[in-house]
């Protein structure tokens, strides 16, 4: 079954150092999903996101990039930055709205992991013994895949460390009110409309 499974970035993978235009074509999005059997579409808060895309193309992906800003041009950057990301977003939540997707949140991951897993496994009318799902949440804490990413284990090499930089940095949440400054939270507050 995990083979019929695909996890991906639906094409803003930022791995082409030619930078291509990124793809906004709402109409190809739409069928693109529309072919697929199940669609699981995981968000996060934005905030969150935008610090942790910096971290990757200045870390992971300097030698694709060479990105050398701050954070605060990062968030204003024309192609890596929040309003091409308010986009997406925005996309995929009219996507999302119409009901033929399984909209789960990262955030709802941290606080009660099995419950999200469960409906996840629902939706692809999947079933897990009980046991097995204990041994999957403890399989899945931030501190074991840290130790296996550590060990240089991942099957998938996109998770495997690039330049002595980690895929598993943090994974916290909040963690963006300790990178920004208030006028940068701001910024982000109101391309994205979150709240403080």
């Amino acid at each position: 079954m995990e083979e019929a499974i695909r996890f991906h970035h639906d094409g803003f993978e930022y791995s082409d150092p030619t930078r291509p235009a990124l793809d906004f074509d709402f109409e190809a999005r739409q069928q693109r999903v529309l072919c697929v059997d199940k669609v699981v579409y995981l968000e996060r808060d934005p905030r969150d996101i935008m610090v942790s895309l910096y971290h990757h193309i200045i870390g992971r992906c300097q030698h694709i990039f060479k990105y050398h800003g701050t954070l605060s041009e990062f968030i204003r950057d024309p192609y890596f930055g929040a309003s091409n990301l308010c986009e997406f977003r925005r996309q995929w939540n009219l996507i999302s709205s119409s009901g033929s997707v399984l909209c789960i949140g990262y955030e709802d991951l941290h606080h009660d992991f099995e419950k999200v897993i469960k409906t996840v496994m629902s939706y692809y009318e999947l079933s897990l013994p009980t046991i097995d799902l204990d041994e999957l949440t403890k399989k899945c804490s931030f501190r074991a895949m840290k130790e296996v990413e550590e060990r240089g284990v991942f099957p998938e090499i996109w998770l495997r460390l690039q330049n002595r930089h980690p895929k598993m940095r943090r994974g916290e949440i909040g963690r963006f009110r300790d990178a920004l400054c208030a006028h940068d939270i701001e910024f982000l507050d109101r391309t994205f409309g979150t709240t403080p």
